[in-house]
């Protein structure tokens, strides 16, 4: 199945000039979902404790490489997930999905 969204990178952003502060740098993406399904785990007790089991495969630029530390979600069904493992295959990277991101 194909994949088409963004992923979110926590980054130092200066605003207004000679300010800096941690924000939310969204960059879209395309690539594979690499195991298809609706597959999910819960611990029962929360709908947002959730975690899915898909792996999503995406082609990476410089950037993605360079900052695939400060990654914090990708975005999947309508909705971010964090990241419990990334996998670096150049020229991709393949991440496995974690639990509902909840940031800001």
């Amino acid at each position: 199945m194909r994949y088409s969204g963004l992923i979110g990178y926590t980054m130092e952003v200066e605003s207004p000039p000679g300010v800096w502060k941690n924000s939310v740098v969204e960059r879209k993406v395309s690539g594979d979902v690499l195991s298809p399904g609706s597959s999910f785990s819960s611990n029962g007790q929360q709908l947002n404790d959730m975690q899915l089991t898909q792996r999503i495969s995406v082609i990476a630029d410089e950037f993605a490489y360079t900052n695939f530390t400060n990654i914090v979600y990708i975005t999947f069904m309508g909705h971010k997930w964090t990241i419990s493992n990334i996998q670096i295959a150049k020229p991709r990277l393949i991440m496995s999905l974690g639990g509902i991101y909840v940031g800001n």
